[in-house]
């Protein structure tokens, strides 16, 4: 019996702490933050070892530009790192002058850095970078457009004098230790492998409630194209450009207008991100996604 009453108070207690806990959270929203973008491309042009993707350049521009605007929206600064392997264009961008224009618009705009190579002491410089210059309340999306290898998920580079691959876990861990809330977005196959299961059951998130500042996790959303052992895909049929499935899920998520290739404001007045999230979902469930869950949620932006 005793038993039985002390399991009662604990499910209050936990359900009282979640209450709390989104309350707290999306409430921990400053009117000072930052968001920054990191996103990595690749088409493999030049990387005769692998087949070409297309669409991957067109998933970081239009995701930079949409943030870009839901930033300008929300009153919050923005800035991006666009390293990519190819050149903008060839992922079918030139088919009409509008198109043309808006990517020659953004990918000049003074908020967005590109590098045109993909290594991974660049990217890893890039992450540093952004490390030193965030704040506690400040938003990281690290966003990944290409191949993953079979097995591991891990990032499958365009060759350099480390190699083809970046292995996952030492990516998860890198992007971690960033001291801010970080979304991480894999649009590769076997991605789901950087989706620990146990974030993904809902206990968790409870445990989450009471060790939640000792979690180096805690403050980080992964949202992975593929469950660990399939393989993700680019959708060319249902749009005006070739999108990865998964990153075309998250752009029309955060309001992006997918078939006019515009930027546009999301219909709610409040974008969380286990909102965002789960809109997602709904956008890309013909492919078999995996995301962290939980009871925390986050306010990505408030328009007034």
């Amino acid at each position: 019996m005793r038993r039985v009453f002390l399991s009662i108070i604990v499910l209050v207690m936990l359900l009282v702490l979640s209450a709390c806990d989104l309350v707290m959270s999306l409430g921990q929203e400053s009117e000072d933050y930052d968001v920054y973008l990191v996103s990595v491309a690749c088409n493999y042009r030049n990387t005769p070892v692998v087949g070409e993707l297309e669409g991957t350049l067109n998933d970081q521009m239009f995701l930079s530009a949409q943030l870009a605007h839901m930033s300008s929206l929300a009153g919050v600064d923005y800035r991006a790192w666009l390293i990519r392997d190819g050149s903008v264009g060839e992922d079918g961008l030139n088919r009409d002058d509008k198109e043309s224009h808006l990517v020659r618009i953004h990918g000049s705009s003074k908020t967005s850095t590109v590098i045109d190579q993909v290594d991974r002491d660049g990217i890893d410089k890039v992450i540093d970078e952004v490390a030193s210059l965030v704040d506690g309340d400040d938003l990281v999306v690290f966003h990944y457009s290409g191949h993953g290898y079979k097995g591991t998920g891990d990032l499958f580079l365009p060759c350099t004098c480390r190699g083809y691959r970046y292995p996952l876990d030492e990516l998860a861990s890198r992007l971690e230790t960033i001291p801010c809330n970080r979304l991480i977005v894999l649009d590769s196959c076997y991605s789901g492998n950087i989706v620990d299961e146990s974030l993904d059951d809902d206990r968790r998130g409870l445990e989450n409630l009471f060790t939640r500042y000792e979690i180096p996790a805690s403050r980080t959303w992964y949202s992975a194209a593929s469950q660990d052992d399939e393989e993700s895909y680019t959708d060319d049929e249902s749009y005006p450009v070739p999108f990865g499935a998964h990153s075309a899920g998250i752009l029309k998520a955060l309001g992006f207008d997918i078939m006019s290739l515009c930027p546009a404001r999301p219909d709610e007045d409040v974008l969380t991100m286990n909102m965002m999230l789960d809109m997602a979902r709904t956008e890309y469930r013909s492919q078999h996604s995996s995301s962290t869950s939980g009871t925390r949620d986050l306010v990505l932006f408030r328009f007034d």
